[in-house]
């Protein structure tokens, strides 16, 4: 019960304007931290990440090989979803406050090679405040709390998020975002890719619900 409040919280939290757009960006920016790391695992470069207040990323990236191209433009959403189940993981564990770290030092290190917008900075360097706050002046329950929040949010992002492109991939193929890349690197079709993205996020759903209980 107390699971589902957090996932019905956030779905209602993100859809408040203003406020629901500047929390659901800790989303995108974990998606597009997941195409960096890949990029970079796979030899290329990373030049710039951009945050943009309509909850839309992007991303500049140069891979040297066919396969770093297609695994960059894969990781976006697979990533997101693992990194909310590792959060929520790690808060069944008892170490809440580890999702504060985890989401300080992802968000840091974006910050000081990566993010140039003037946007993306702002969003970075105000929720780095905003961890840093509820770390030092909250006390235990607000980290709890304030880490389910936070993990939830990036659940229901991911999910969300992967259900759209797997709308689109239907609807309009070409304008599916990462699995119209894809289909376009590999012409495997952007259904399939949509298809592949919803089933991460939901196979990440169901063993967050497995892991609380």
């Amino acid at each position: 019960m107390v699971f589902a409040a957090y996932i019905l919280g956030a779905l209602i939290l993100c859809r408040i304007p203003v406020i629901g757009r500047y929390l659901c960006i800790i989303h995108t920016m974990i998606h597009e931290v997941g195409h960096a790391l890949c990029s970079l695992l796979f030899d290329g470069k990373v030049r710039s990440i951009s945050l943009f207040a309509n909850t839309e990323g992007l991303i500049m990236t140069g891979s040297k090989s066919w396969i770093g191209r297609v695994m960059t433009s894969f990781a976006g959403y697979p990533f997101s979803s693992a990194f909310a189940l590792l959060c929520f993981t790690l808060i069944s564990k008892g170490h809440a406050s580890w999702v504060f770290y985890g989401l300080g030092i992802t968000i840091s290190a974006a910050l000081l090679l990566w993010v140039r917008n003037m946007y993306g900075v702002f969003w970075c360097i105000s929720f780095l405040v905003l961890l840093v706050l509820i770390m030092i002046r909250g006390n235990d329950l607000w980290i709890i709390h304030g880490g389910m929040l936070m993990s939830a949010i990036l659940l229901t992002e991911s999910i969300s998020s992967a259900f759209m492109v797997l709308y689109l991939s239907f609807k309009t193929p070409g304008e599916a975002g990462d699995a119209a890349s894809l289909a376009a690197y590999t012409q495997i079709p952007a259904q399939i890719w949509g298809i592949l993205f919803f089933a991460f996020a939901l196979f990440s759903f169901t063993k967050v619900c497995i892991s609380l209980l």
